[in-house]
């Protein structure tokens, strides 16, 4: 098996287009973002990305990105990397 594809050999995804509104946002985040601990072992969540987004859903989108990682370094009491982004 030299792929994740390879377990699924002919995935089907359904496709569905939606016209986006002003000042409307897609954030497109992995596990790493919900599943991180604080020093006393609880995970960040669903719960605590929903709050940031809301707070601080008036960040341009590379100003909101910086301030979730600088926000999850403190959550996590680390450093994180930042990611290099091209456009």
């Amino acid at each position: 098996m030299d792929s994740f594809s390879a377990l699924f050999p002919k995935p089907s995804f359904p496709l569905r287009q939606r016209l986006s509104r002003r000042r409307e946002r897609l954030i497109l985040y992995t596990d790493g973002v919900i599943e991180a601990r604080n020093a006393s072992g609880s995970f960040f969540e669903d719960a605590g990305l929903k709050r940031f987004i809301q707070d601080h859903r008036s960040l341009a989108p590379d100003s909101f990105a910086d301030a979730l990682l600088d926000h999850l370094s403190a959550w996590t009491g680390r450093a994180l990397a930042k990611p290099s982004m091209t456009t």
